[in-house]
């Protein structure tokens, strides 16, 4: 299972310190043995102990930062259909890992993409 842990600071266009990060990720090291990432957003700041199970090779790619953050744990096991159904209306995904077809899917389908999701 993953750890995921973020922050939200009311100073504008100054995420948190990245210091406090590497401590919440240190701690949560064993819950994502597969590597870590992080996203400093203009009030936030998201990261994630990755504990791979689709798109292994694409560590980088979380949190993806598609114009709408995606970062979670567990898998979608829909999500090469829902992947194809998005490219044959032309929309482009990230990467293959089913955390990047979250922020397509939410583009595409608003709050409601949820309803759409087979997973844990």
């Amino acid at each position: 299972m993953c750890g995921i842990f973020g922050a939200l600071t009311i100073a504008p266009n100054r995420p948190p310190e990245r210091e406090s990060f590497e401590g919440m990720s240190s701690k949560l090291k064993h819950r994502g043995p597969d590597g870590v990432a992080m996203a400093a957003f203009s009030h936030a700041t998201l990261g994630l102990n990755r504990l791979a199970i689709v798109g292994t090779r694409e560590l980088a790619h979380v949190p993806v930062l598609d114009g709408v953050a995606s970062v979670m744990n567990g898998e979608i096991y829909n999500h090469r259909a829902l992947r194809a159904g998005l490219e044959k209306q032309g929309v482009r995904i990230a990467s293959q890992s089913d955390t990047a077809l979250v922020p397509a899917l939410f583009r595409a389908k608003g709050p409601d993409f949820v309803d759409a999701l087979q997973g844990p």
